[in-house]
Formats: structure tokens, sequence, C-alpha cells
């Protein structure tokens, strides 16, 4: 008689200790030069070449910015320098010297171009790079634009047209007049209101100079044969020398640790935004809205914890088709059905568009036309969107009567 046996296997689980990450004070130390921007990075470094020797004989490029206090006027020659943009260096020049001891333009630009023999187009184009840079509202040529400047820096749309349309209405504080103007209610006027106080209208002080906040990139994008080329502005090339002294072993020490936090931070800002082009590629190049991307999506693509995403990305800017631009604005949180709130905007402005002129659409009458196109919106959040964006409710897109 043939037995069979059957063989009995046992599958013992035992648990495996995680690795605890330790918090340490390099471990603190490395965090902090991620969280950086440029223009804070700069400070430190120069802050410990006073006390560290070999820190101190570094030379790159890249520490041609400078940081100390200065007049407004050197600091846009500064800051026109480390953008790396192409630009009429006399032009910039001569703008730069014409601006007033507030940071406006007295001079009038027909009267620029007749005098230096050169187009008027050139001059309206070199003046709007130098009104890119900071405090915003610079080289404005009146207080009127230093406002609008300021506000266009915000997407507020709303406060400019406000600012535009009812110069009587704010000097007597008319908020009726000004709604009816608008076709608005006198909350979105006052609302208007709120972020013009909130404006200055002479960007330097004429007394003394003001603390600037330095705006500074990390990278610039490009667009090359319809792809986005992303491109580090002038990374640190620091060596330091190999053969210390017993003495200054220690400093010699400390300087590795912090120029490898450099290279480290550089390499994850380098990967954050090669994940982000990867999603946001298309539409950055077609002008479209921007595609749903989570943080916790990039953070997770990239090896690292989303609060160490969000710190390593706050005031970090990149340049793009010659604007400064956050790299927070390329996340876009989801919306409705994967779509990002600047997705669902335009297809509300598509609607919008379409619609007769005599019988404009309800917020009501938006949703179910999104509905037939198997998107559910409900008409709160449409209603919440349209206004965002500044879109008149249907009462005040139909035309009047008379």
């Amino acid at each position: 008689m043939r037995k069979e046996f059957r063989m009995r296997s046992e599958i013992k689980i035992r648990p495996v200790p995680k690795p605890a990450l330790r918090y340490t004070p390099a471990f603190d130390q490395s965090l902090q030069i991620l969280t950086w921007n440029r223009a804070e990075l700069i400070a430190q470094l120069r802050r410990r070449q006073r006390t560290n020797p070999y820190l101190r004989d570094l030379k790159s490029s890249w520490l041609d910015f400078q940081t100390q206090s200065s007049s407004f006027k050197e600091d846009l020659y500064t800051q026109l320098h480390t953008l790396n943009q192409p630009h009429e260096e006399t032009i910039c020049q001569i703008l730069i010297e014409s601006l007033n001891d507030r940071g406006l333009l007295d001079e009038s630009l027909e009267e620029l171009a007749r005098t230096f023999h050169s187009p008027l187009s050139v001059w309206e184009e070199q003046l709007r790079l130098l009104q890119q840079l900071e405090p915003a509202g610079i080289a404005a040529r009146s207080a009127q634009e230093c406002l609008i400047l300021q506000l266009q820096r915000r997407g507020q749309t709303g406060a400019i047209n406000f600012l535009t349309q009812c110069e009587a209405e704010i000097l007597s504080h008319n908020w009726a007049g000004a709604a009816a103007q608008m076709r608005c209610s006198e909350q979105e006027i006052e609302a208007y209101f709120q972020q013009l106080q909130e404006c200055t209208p002479f960007p330097c002080a004429a007394d003394e100079p003001e603390a600037v906040s330095w705006i500074l990139p990390e990278f610039e994008v490009r667009i090359e044969d319809d792809h986005c080329v992303l491109e580090s502005l002038q990374e640190p090339d620091l060596e330091l020398n190999e053969t210390p002294k017993p003495e200054l072993a220690q400093a010699l020490q400390e300087a590795r640790f912090f120029l490898d936090a450099l290279n480290r931070r550089s390499l994850t800002l380098s990967l954050i935004m090669n994940e982000l082009l990867q999603v946001q590629e298309l539409p950055l190049i077609r002008r479209m809205p921007l595609h749903v991307c989570q943080k916790k999506t990039i953070a997770r693509r990239v090896g690292i914890h989303p609060s160490t995403l969000t710190r390593a990305i706050q005031d970090k800017y990149f340049l793009f088709r010659g604007k400064l631009l956050p790299i927070e604005a390329l996340f876009a949180s989801a919306s409705v059905q994967n779509n990002s709130q600047a997705e669902l905007t335009a297809l509300i402005q598509h609607q919008i568009d379409q619609e007769s002129s005599d019988c404009p659409l309800s917020d009501l009458q938006i949703a179910m036309r999104l509905r037939e196109e198997n998107l559910n919106v409900s008409r709160q959040l449409i209603a919440k969107l349209r206004k965002a964006a500044g879109i008149p409710s249907s009462y005040h897109r139909h035309p009047d009567p008379g």
C-alpha cells in the first residue's frame, strides 16, 4: 500500500523593525538649507564665509549677486543681470536713471525715443521688462499704473476694472454708483476697494529705503521643439581645498557638509521640477488650464514626504516666457471628476462664449449643459468659480433694454 505524504509548510511572520528616522542637528540643517530660496542661500553662504576659511576662498559667478543694502536703482541693475534675459542695455540704463525717487518714470517714452533716435516700440518693450522687476509697480508712468501693475501680479482683474472705470466713484466713495457702473454688488465693490488699499501708489519710499524681498529664479523653463527644457540658472560650481591643516580639519568638515547640502538641495528641486513638467508640459506650451497635480503625488514620485515638498518649493520661482512664476503655481488640486478649478473655469467660460446675447445662461443652465457632457458640477460651484474669475452673472450679462 502506497502511502502519500503531504508536506506541510509553515510560514512564520516575524516583525521586522523599521529603521527609525532620527532627528539630528545635521538633518535639521540640511532641511533648512532645502527651504532657503536663492537670495537667502547666497546671504547664508556669505555669512559662513566670514568664519570658515575654506568657504572664504570660494570663487564662483554664482556669488555675483549683491545682497547688501543699496539704492533701488542699483538693485534694478542687479536684478536685470540676474534674470539673464536679453535686453537693450543702453535703453534700460536710460530708463532706470530716469526714475524719480519714488520709482516712477517721469520722462515720456515718445520724447526719449526721439532724443535717442530709436523706435518707440523698443522703448516700450524694455519698459515692460523693467516693470517685471521688484518691487511691484517699479517704472510705472503714473500712480494709477503703479497700482495696476501690483494688481496684475496678484491676478486681481476685478480691482483693475474698478480702478480704471470708477475713478470718480472711488474719490467720493460712491459704492452704489460703482456697483451700477460695473454691474456687480456693493459687497464686490468693497472687496475691490480693500484690494486697492493693500497696494501702494509709489513703489519706492521717497525718504528712506525699504527692505526688498528678493525674488530670484531657481530654474528657467524654455520651449524647444514642442517640449519643455529645464535649465538650472547659475548652478554653483564650488570646490574645496582637499589638503587641510590639522587645526582646520573641523572647518573643512563643516564646509563639505554645507556644500553637500547645497548639492542635495539642487538635486531635490530639479527632481520636483522634472516631475511637474512631466504633468504640466502640454498646458504650459499651449497656454491651457493646468492638469490636476497634487503635492502628495509629486512627493511620492520624488521619494520625499509631502510636508518636505511643501517646504522645499516655498518661495521658489522659475523663469518662463520672460516671467517669474512660483513653482507652487504648477500644482492644481482636483475639483470635480479629476478636473482642476482652472479647467472647470475654462469650461464655464466656453459655455458662456457660446450663449445667446439675448438669453444669457444662468448658473443652473451651465450646470445642466455640463451634465450633458458627463460632468456633474453643482450650481453653487459654478457660481463660486464664475465670481472668482470675474465673470458677471447672467443678469448682468443681459444687454440693457434701452
